[in-house]
Protein backbone atom coordinates (compact mmCIF):
# COMPACT_ATOMS: atom_id res chain seq x y z
CA UNK A 1 0.00 0.00 0.00
CA UNK A 2 1.35 3.05 -1.27
CA UNK A 3 1.01 6.19 1.04
CA UNK A 4 0.79 9.72 -0.06
CA UNK A 5 3.00 12.23 1.84
CA UNK A 6 1.61 15.78 2.85
CA UNK A 7 2.29 18.86 1.09
CA UNK A 8 4.69 20.68 3.01
CA UNK A 9 2.83 23.73 4.21
CA UNK A 10 3.91 27.04 4.33
CA UNK A 11 5.67 28.20 7.90
CA UNK A 12 2.82 31.34 8.62
CA UNK A 13 4.83 32.41 12.14
CA UNK A 14 6.89 35.54 12.09
CA UNK A 15 10.37 35.62 13.62
CA UNK A 16 9.81 39.54 15.40
CA UNK A 17 13.08 38.56 17.42
CA UNK A 18 15.20 40.54 15.05
CA UNK A 19 12.67 43.06 14.27
CA UNK A 20 12.53 43.50 18.36
CA UNK A 21 16.61 43.64 18.45
CA UNK A 22 16.97 46.59 15.74
CA UNK A 23 14.30 48.30 17.55
CA UNK A 24 16.38 48.08 20.79
CA UNK A 25 19.23 49.32 18.96
CA UNK A 26 17.63 51.95 17.27
CA UNK A 27 16.19 53.29 20.95
CA UNK A 28 19.60 52.89 21.86
CA UNK A 29 21.01 55.14 19.19
CA UNK A 30 18.30 58.00 19.87
CA UNK A 31 18.54 58.13 23.68
CA UNK A 32 22.43 58.36 23.24
CA UNK A 33 22.81 61.12 20.05
CA UNK A 34 19.79 63.41 21.36
CA UNK A 35 21.54 65.12 24.07
CA UNK A 36 24.39 65.89 21.65
CA UNK A 37 21.93 67.91 19.45
CA UNK A 38 21.15 70.30 22.03
CA UNK A 39 22.89 73.65 20.93
CA UNK A 40 23.20 76.03 24.11
CA UNK A 41 24.93 79.15 24.99
CA UNK A 42 25.87 80.72 27.76
CA UNK A 43 24.49 84.26 28.72
CA UNK A 44 26.07 86.54 31.62
CA UNK A 45 23.45 87.72 33.43
CA UNK A 46 23.48 91.47 34.61
CA UNK A 47 22.96 92.60 38.25
CA UNK A 48 19.89 94.64 38.79
CA UNK A 49 20.30 97.38 41.19
CA UNK A 50 16.69 98.10 41.57
CA UNK A 51 14.71 94.52 40.26
CA UNK A 52 10.82 95.12 40.36
CA UNK A 53 8.54 92.31 40.20
CA UNK A 54 6.64 92.00 37.30
CA UNK A 55 3.28 89.67 37.62
CA UNK A 56 2.77 89.88 33.91
CA UNK A 57 5.51 88.37 32.67
CA UNK A 58 4.32 84.68 33.54
CA UNK A 59 1.72 84.68 30.85
CA UNK A 60 1.78 82.57 28.03
CA UNK A 61 2.22 85.38 25.95
CA UNK A 62 5.19 86.58 26.98
CA UNK A 63 8.32 87.06 24.87
CA UNK A 64 11.91 85.77 25.85
CA UNK A 65 14.99 87.65 23.69
CA UNK A 66 18.23 86.55 24.23
CA UNK A 67 21.33 88.21 22.72
CA UNK A 68 24.13 86.11 22.37
CA UNK A 69 28.18 87.53 22.54
CA UNK A 70 28.62 88.01 18.81
CA UNK A 71 25.03 89.77 18.49
CA UNK A 72 23.08 87.35 17.05
CA UNK A 73 19.38 87.81 18.24
CA UNK A 74 17.38 84.98 19.68
CA UNK A 75 13.44 85.25 20.12
CA UNK A 76 11.33 82.60 21.96
CA UNK A 77 7.17 83.01 22.86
Amino acid sequence: MAYKRKAASPVSDINVTPMADVMLVLLIIFMVVTPMLQKTFSVDMVKAENPRTMSDADKEDAVVIAVSRDGKVYLQS
